[in-house]
């Protein structure tokens, strides 16, 4: 708790000193911050459209800004009062008695620090807290430095988020944060590795360097990944990969474009061996009665690749402002039976239990995926708006949609209605514990970016 006391007055105590810097500062907000200004990238939301000449000596141009400091952030507050019902027979009475009942509480805040004391250094630093604000409720998001040699070569070492996949609600080709995207929120930042990042700017072109640090122990344990990107009129090409002892070697191709009003994305990867637990049958016997056992698959070849879109639209009255975009996986280390799972999930669920697989062994069991959504924002420009998530296995027919509507009579206030139900044939992906549906409200109070 002495290190929780600490923590707060430091952050209190550098206030003074870094708001006389930010009166002087044009931006505000999390946008405002710029994490990725340094290597030609935007923090503040996962699409942007970059006019073509912007791009251009981005890198160089960043580091001319006048020296000072942000401080800023995002501040959440939420009660979530939630019911779920398990196999529900949609009657009146089914209705009335729900199977489970919650109230959740969420009081969660991100607060960074972007100071440059001179025009070829910076340092960003960003940290989350949630309630009850324990230690373990603290945690450092990202901190790194960013510097340079000669305004031509850059680097940023810390830990950092990495942009590194295109993909929105699936990224295989995203081989080095350390949490892979949440396809139902999908622009919420993602973990990143502690590692040195050096950029070499080629005119709009872009070569980059990686090294690193995934608690490792041993100097050669060090991952390496380079990447390079390539912009061709419209079209951005990724092409990278990455090299750690004693872990999977893989390789990827990354491309995004627009044609008309829509973007388009996809990313492929190969990889040599998997880091994944894979359970296969053997014999029954005694000692083992479910026949199942787990194998690590270090010398087989494993492809997974995505494609998708995006589409915006913004009319000048304001009437119809929406986004939807959906997108394919073909997930490389599934399994090929889509029953797999559903028949073994007695023996699986033991393995689990002893420790032999974990969580992440089971994840995305299946070999194709599907993903979509949709949002109007203030609809016919009132205070309305309206989402629709869906995600399946397009293997064992199993998926989830979750539609909702919000109201936001005030500024940084809302009311959110949502309705998430699965489907599908009981024992398979997202039906293992019957078919679910809920009702979630959701009241958001004085949340918003500061």
């Amino acid at each position: 708790m002495k290190k929780v006391i600490l923590t707060i007055m430091a952050v209190v105590l550098l206030i003074p000193s870094v708001s006389i810097w930010a009166e002087n500062d044009n931006g505000s907000g999390m946008s405002g911050t710029d994490e990725e200004s340094m290597f030609g990238g935007d923090a503040g939301s996962v699409v942007e459209e970059v006019k073509k000449e912007d791009t251009v000596a981005g890198t160089e141009k960043a580091l001319l800004k006048s020296a000072g400091a942000t401080i800023g952030g995002k501040y959440i507050f939420s009660v979530t009062s939630s019911w779920n019902w398990v196999n529900p027979e949609l009657t009146a009475d089914s209705l009335k008695n729900p199977d489970d009942e919650s109230l959740d509480t969420a009081l969660d805040a991100t607060i960074y620090l972007d100071s440059k004391p001179s025009e070829n250094f910076r340092v960003f630093g960003k940290v989350d807290v949630s309630y009850p604000f324990t230690e373990a409720d603290i945690s450092v998001r990202e901190l790194f430095s960013d510097f340079n040699w000669n305004n031509r070569l850059f680097f940023r070492g810390g830990k950092q988020t990495i942009n590194w996949g295109v993909g929105y609600f699936f990224s295989p080709a995203d081989l080095v944060n350390l949490t892979p995207i949440n396809p139902e929120d999908p622009e919420a930042e993602r973990e990143g590795p502690v590692s040195l990042k050096v950029n070499l700017p080629l005119d709009i072109h872009n070569l980059y360097l990686y090294l690193i640090d995934n608690n490792i122990e041993k100097p050669w344990e060090v991952a390496v990944a380079p990447k390079a990107e390539f912009v061709l009129g419209e079209t951005e090409v990724g092409i990278g990969g990455i090299y750690q002892y004693d872990h999977p070697t893989a390789g990827m191709l990354t491309f995004s474009s627009s044609i008309s009003d829509f973007d388009i994305f996809g990313e492929g990867v190969m990889k040599y061996g998997s880091d994944k637990n894979f359970i296969e049958t053997t014999d029954v016997t005694l000692s083992n009665p479910f026949g199942l056992h787990v194998v690590k698959k270090d010398d087989t070849w494993f492809f997974s690749g995505t494609v998708g879109f995006m589409y915006n639209h913004i009319d000048e009255e304001g009437n119809f402002s929406f986004m939807t975009a959906a997108q394919y996986l073909y997930n490389g280390e599934g399994y090929a039976d889509k029953d797999f799972m559903k028949d073994n999930n007695s023996g699986i669920m033991v393995l689990l239990g002893n420790g032999d697989i974990s969580a992440s062994d089971l994840l995305r069991p299946g070999l194709h995926y599907g993903a979509a959504s949709f949002h109007w924002n203030g609809m016919f420009n009132s205070d309305f708006s309206l989402s629709l998530f869906w995600i399946g296995n397009l293997m064992d027919g199993s998926g989830r949609v979750s539609p909702s509507v919000s109201y936001s009579p005030i500024d940084n206030g809302s009311i959110t209605v949502s309705l998430p139900f699965t489907y599908g044939d009981d024992g398979y992906e997202y039906t293992q514990n019957g078919r679910n549906l809920s009702l979630n409200v959701k009241l958001s109070l004085g949340s918003g970016s500061f």
